[in-house]
C-alpha cells in the first residue's frame, strides 16, 4: 500500500485511478518499478517479489482506493475516510459526536464523525492549512510554489467550483487579493454543503480553495497559507450577531394593589388629586385617563414608586421582545379549570385547584370522583419552569423543568460560583399545554400495578444555542413525532422532589414519581444552531409549538407566560452584583459552596441533602409567585415522567 501510493504521487497522476484504469496502472507499475527492481534480484525472490507488489497494487485498486468501492451518498468522503483507517488518525476525530441536522433525517454525528482525512490530510497533523507536510506541499518545494493537493474527482469539482466563483466577482472589480481568498473559501464551504460533505471536510476544501485563489491573486505563499486557515476557521464558526444590550427583565407591568402598594398608592393620588391641582405636571393626562397610561407617566418621572410602565389596554405583564404577556395564560387558565366542577373535597387520586377538583395531567376523568389511566394520547396543563438570565427567549429548541427540576439545576449548577453561572437572575413560570402524538403513546410503559400504557412523553433531548444535541435526536424525534421529552432527575444529591406524586405510584416515593423532571420543547429546525436556521430549513422543518395542540408533529404544545421571580428576591439578596463583589474584588460572598454544604452571607441554600430544608425553598418560591400573581393558582399538579 505505501509503495501503491508513493508511486501514484511519483506520477503526479491528479487523482487515484478506478478500477477501469487497472491495467494502465498495471502495465505503467511494472514498467517502472518491478523489472528495474526484480532483475536485481535472483530469479525466485524477485518472482516472488513482483508478486507480492502486483497483489497490493490490484486490491489497493479494487478495494477501499478506488471509487468503484465508494458509497454512491458521499464518495469522495467515503474514499478519503480510508486512507485514514489505514494510517491511524486520531482517534478522537474518528468518534461519532452528537447529533447533528441532516436533511436525509439520519443522524450523523457532529460536523463530520466520518471524517474527511485522505490521501491530502492526515488527523495527527493537519495544521488548518489545508495541507500537510509531505503531501501536495513537499517540504523541499521551491520558495512561493503552492501546489494543489492530490484530491479525487467530486472534491476537485467543489474547490475550482469556489475558486471560478471568486474569480468571476473579482473581474472588472477592485478584489483585493484577501478578499478574493476569503470568497473562494466560503464559496467552497456553500458548495461542499450542497453536495453532501460533512462540516470538517467543507472546512478543509475551504482552505485549500482560499489558498489557491489568494495565491493566485498575488498573494505571498504564507499569507496565503494563513487565508486558507482563516477560510477554515470561518466555515466551522457558527455566525452571531452583535451583543446586544440587556434588556428589562418586564417591558410592562401594571400595578396591584397587594404588591406594588406604593406605586399604586401614587397612580391613585395623581388620577385623584395631582391632575387636578397640577395639570402642567401630566400633559395629556385627565382623571378619566386608564390606570396604565397614569403609571406610565409617573414612572417616566423619576419621581414616583413605579419603577415600570403600565401595560396598553387591559394586559397586566408583559415580556419584551414580544416573549409573551400574562394575560393569555391567565384566560386559558380560566377557560380550562372551568370545565372540572367545584367542590370542597377532592378524593384521590383527584386534587383540589383553587376549589375545583382535577385529575393528575396524565389521567383522565373516571365518572365524578375518580380518575383513571387513559387510552390515548392526553392534553395535559401544567406548569413549567425556566432558569434564565434577562434576556428574553422564545420558548421553542429549548429545556424547562417543573419547579423541583429546576431548583436542583440552580443548586448543583447556577449558584455554586460567583458570579452565577450564565448570568442567570430569575425564574421564569410557564402555562403549557401538551398533547403528544400518537405514535409516542404507542411507545408501551409498565405502570407500578403491572399493567402497561401509552407513554405520554417522548425522550428528553438536550439543547444547547436551540439546537438539539442528544446523541440520537434526529431519529428520536422521527420516532417519536417531535414529541414534548422528558427525564427525571436524582435526588441522592440534592433533594428536590414534586409536590404532588401520582397515587398509583408503588411504592409513593417511587424516583420514578417524585423525582424533578426535565422537559425538552422542540421547535423549527432543532437540529441547526440559533443562528443557523435558515428560512429553507424552518420550512422543511416546522415549529411543534401552536395555540391549541392536536397531537400532530407540527402541533404538541403551547407555552404561555405565567409570571416571573427573582433569585435576589426568594434568597433575600438586596443587590446581587455588589453583594459578591466590591468594584472588581469579591467580597467573599457565595450562595453555596459544595463541600462545605452551606453558603458564605447567606443560609437560603444550605443542606442539599435535607428533605424539609429543600421542601420550604420551592414552598418560598410557589408563595412568591401566589402573592405576585394571584389571578393565576400557586400550583399545579404535573404528571410524572412516565
Amino acid at each position: 500500500s505505501i509503495l501503491a501510493r508513493e508511486f501514484v504521487t511519483d506520477m503526479d497522476l491528479e487523482e487515484v485511478p478506478s478500477i477501469d484504469d487497472e491495467s494502465p496502472l498495471l502495465e505503467a507499475f511494472h514498467q517502472r518499478h518491478v523489472v528495474q527492481w526484480t532483475w536485481r534480484l535472483p530469479s525466485v525472490v524477485g518472482a516472488a517479489s513482483a508478486a507480492i507488489l502486483l497483489c497490493v497494487v490490484l486490491s489497493a485498486s479494487q478495494g477501499g482506493l478506488t471509487q468503484s468501492a465508494v458509497s454512491k451518498e458521499h464518495p469522495s468522503e467515503e474514499w478519503m475516510s480510508s486512507w485514514n483507517g489505514w494510517r491511524g488518525g486520531d482517534p478522537s476525530e474518528q468518534e461519532v459526536s452528537e447529533g447533528r441536522f441532516d436533511p436525509s433525517g439520519e443522524d450523523q454525528g457532529d460536523y463530520g464523525d466520518d471524517s474527511y482525512e485522505g490521501d491530502s490530510y492526515d488527523g495527527d497533523s493537519y495544521d488548518g492549512d489545508g495541507y500537510e507536510d509531505g503531501d501536495g506541499m513537499e517540504m523541499d518545494a521551491p520558495e512561493e510554489e503552492l501546489r494543489m493537493p492530490h484530491l479525487d474527482r467530486t472534491s476537485k469539482e467543489v474547490v475550482n467550483a469556489g475558486i471560478d466563483a471568486a474569480a468571476k466577482n473579482a473581474q472588472g472589480g477592485a478584489v483585493s487579493a484577501a478578499d478574493q481568498a476569503a470568497q473562494a473559501g466560503a464559496e467552497t464551504a456553500k458548495q461542499a454543503k450542497s453536495y453532501g460533505f460533512s462540516k470538517k471536510t467543507a472546512s478543509k476544501l475551504a482552505s485549500i480553495a482560499a489558498s489557491q485563489a489568494g495565491f493566485a491573486a498575488g498573494m505571498p505563499l504564507a499569507a496565503a497559507k494563513t487565508a486558507g486557515m482563516l477560510a477554515a476557521q470561518a466555515s466551522t464558526t457558527d455566525p452571531t450577531p452583535p451583543p446586544k444590550p440587556i434588556p428589562p427583565r418586564l417591558e410592562c407591568r401594571t400595578a396591584v394593589d397587594h404588591y406594588e402598594s406604593k406605586c399604586l398608592k401614587n397612580v391613585k393620588w395623581i388620577k385623584n388629586t395631582g391632575i387636578a391641582q397640577h395639570p402642567e405636571w401630566y400633559p395629556g393626562l385627565t382623571a378619566q385617563s386608564p390606570v396604565a397610561d397614569i403609571q406610565t407617566a409617573a414612572a417616566k418621572s423619576g419621581h414616583s414608586d413605579c419603577n415600570l410602565e403600565g401595560c396598553e389596554g387591559d394586559k397586566m405583564e408583559c415580556l419584551p421582545d414580544d416573549c409573551g404577556c400574562l394575560d393569555e395564560a391567565v384566560n386559558h387558565y380560566n377557560n380550562w379549570i372551568g370545565k372540572y366542577p367545584a367542590a370542597a373535597d377532592c378524593k384521590e387520586p383527584q386534587m383540589s385547584v383553587n376549589g375545583h377538583c382535577v385529575c393528575p395531567p396524565n389521567m383522565v376523568p373516571d365518572g365524578a370522583e375518580k380518575c383513571k389511566m387513559p387510552k390515548e394520547p392526553l392534553s395535559m396543563t401544567f406548569y413549567m419552569y425556566r432558569a434564565q438570565s434577562d434576556y428574553c427567549y422564545h420558548m421553542e429548541n429549548v429545556n424547562l423543568g417543573d419547579l423541583a427540576g429546576v431548583m436542583w439545576y440552580l443548586h448543583k449548577e447556577v449558584i455554586a460560583s460567583v458570579p452565577r453561572k450564565y448570568n442567570v437572575t430569575r425564574i421564569l413560570r410557564y402555562l403549557v399545554t401538551v398533547k403528544n402524538p400518537q405514535k409516542t403513546f404507542e411507545h408501551e410503559q409498565y405502570l407500578f400495578n403491572g399493567d402497561t400504557n401509552g407513554k405520554q412523553f417522548g425522550p428528553f433531548g438536550a439543547f444547547d444555542n436551540s439546537r438539539c444535541t442528544a446523541t440520537h435526536c434526529a431519529s428520536e424525534l422521527e420516532e417519536f413525532g417531535n414529541a414534548v421529552g422528558c427525564q427525571a432527575v436524582e435526588t441522592m444529591y440534592y433533594n428536590y422532589k414534586r409536590q404532588a406524586p401520582a397515587t398509583y405510584c408503588d411504592p409513593p416515593d417511587s424516583p420514578e414519581c417524585v423525582s424533578g423532571t426535565w422537559y425538552s420543547l422542540v421547535g423549527a429546525c432543532p437540529l441547526e444552531s440559533l443562528y443557523k436556521k435558515t428560512d429553507e430549513c424552518k420550512q422543511q422543518y416546522p415549529s411543534s409549538r401552536c395555540h391549541d395542540p392536536d397531537g400532530t408533529p407540527g402541533c404538541t404544545y403551547a407555552v404561555r407566560y405565567a409570571g416571573q421571580v427573582s433569585l435576589d428576591e426568594f434568597v433575600g439578596i438586596p443587590n446581587y452584583e455588589t453583594w459578591w463583589q466590591n468594584g472588581t474584588a469579591p467580597t467573599g460572598n457565595i450562595e453555596y459552596e459544595v463541600t462545605k454544604d452551606r453558603g458564605n452571607g447567606t443560609t437560603f441554600w444550605n443542606d442539599r441533602l435535607s428533605k424539609s430544608e429543600c421542601s420550604s425553598r420551592m414552598q418560598q418560591v410557589l408563595g412568591l409567585f401566589a402573592k405576585r400573581y394571584p389571578s393565576l393558582p400557586k400550583d399545579l399538579p404535573d404528571p410524572p415522567c412516565l
